[in-house]
């Protein structure tokens, strides 16, 4: 995704997705553990 204009909002939502990518990858994890 490429954003000119409101460069800052697109940083923002590229960190917020990669929280997002790292929090489900924890959960996940939590599951896969918890099941073993």
């Amino acid at each position: 995704m490429r954003c000119r204009y409101k460069l800052r909002m697109c940083q923002k939502l590229e960190k917020i997705e990669r929280t997002l990518l790292l929090r489900k990858g924890l959960m996940e994890k939590e599951e896969q553990k918890g099941k073993i």
